[in-house]
């Protein structure tokens, strides 16, 4: 001990560097786990696959025959719930995956929206019917991409 530095001042200083370290660790970890589950969620969504598939099938866009039930997937094949349950740890991302993952999120809660619309025969305005018609593929793409670039290492990976 040097005899300028109290020995409770060295004591709070390791204490408090390791509890900060620890803290560190644990909030890497949560996001790691966030974006693991996330991308768990995302790989899911089989749902935009086959709206997809459907709107390529289609001979004609919505505005010379409506979309039906039979043109969208059930909302269950597009799940959401653990972007939804965990909105508040978002924060816990890179600013750059923030804006991917709020981003996609929210054109697939757009779309689901419409899709939950159309299934339960709404009325559905015809730009809205149009934009899902034209861009749940780009929206399939993005889908496809977002994990480029390392955006969650596969290594020690369990599954996959």
């Amino acid at each position: 001990m040097s005899p300028n530095i109290p020995a409770w001042f060295s004591i709070a200083a390791t204490l408090l560097s390791g509890g900060a370290i620890a803290y560190l660790i644990r909030q890497v970890w949560n996001s790691y786990k966030l974006k693991r589950a996330l991308k768990c969620e995302i790989q899911s969504m089989e749902g935009l696959v086959n709206c997809t598939n459907s709107m390529n099938s289609r001979r004609s866009p919505p505005s010379d025959k409506e979309l039906g039930p039979s043109d969208v997937p059930p909302g269950g094949s597009i799940p959401t719930s653990i972007y939804e349950a965990n909105l508040q740890r978002l924060g816990l991302l890179r600013q750059k995956d923030l804006r991917k993952i709020v981003g996609f999120y929210s054109d697939v809660l757009r779309y689901k929206s419409i899709m939950s619309s159309i299934r339960a025969g709404e009325d559905i305005p015809d730009p809205d019917q149009m934009d899902l018609y034209q861009s749940i593929g780009d929206l399939e793409n993005r889908r496809q991409s977002l994990f480029g670039e390392n955006w969650i290492s596969e290594e020690g990976a369990d599954e996959e």
